[in-house]
């Protein structure tokens, strides 16, 4: 009896725990799903890294239209990994607190509507920079809290 309670125990453990690699990775695939079309599009044109480019500029935001709304679900209260070798940011604690899902929450929206704002003003090189900067400026109010970095 006593090795069937142990064995189910070992079970829950395991799937626990690939639960919460799982999110992670799933954590992780969304903010680089993010990150590549706000800044390796948006902000790099902005910057003139890349030539300005209206199409691209479109499809930058549709992605962050698709990708921001997915952040909510994306942090379970027994995902929290803390820093490893795979990237330089991880969620910070303050991010699994159970108060933090509100948070969270109208965070994200926020962050939705700043794109609806700016979507379609994005003409030209200064247009564009003034649409990264209003997004950059709600996610950060998201980061700033919930994202840490490894020292």
């Amino acid at each position: 009896m006593i090795r069937y309670a142990l064995a189910a125990a070992v079970v829950v453990v395991g799937i626990t725990a690939a639960f919460a690699q799982d999110s992670v990775t799933a954590r992780r695939s969304v903010m680089k799903a993010i990150s590549a079309p706000h800044y390796g599009v948006l902000g790099a044109m902005g910057r003139a890294r890349q030539p300005y480019d209206q199409a691209k500029v479109d499809a930058a935001f549709v992605a962050l239209e698709t990708q921001v709304p997915k952040i909510p679900t994306l942090f379970p209260a027994d995902s929290n990994k803390g820093p490893d070798a795979g990237s330089d940011y991880y969620a910070a604690p303050a991010a699994f607190q159970p108060q933090a899902n509100a948070d969270i929450e109208a965070k994200v929206a926020a962050v939705s509507k700043a794109i609806a704002d700016v979507k379609g003003t994005a003409k030209d090189v200064a247009s564009l920079n003034a649409a990264f900067t209003a997004i950059n400026n709600a996610c950060n109010a998201c980061h700033s809290v919930y994202q840490a970095r490894k020292s």
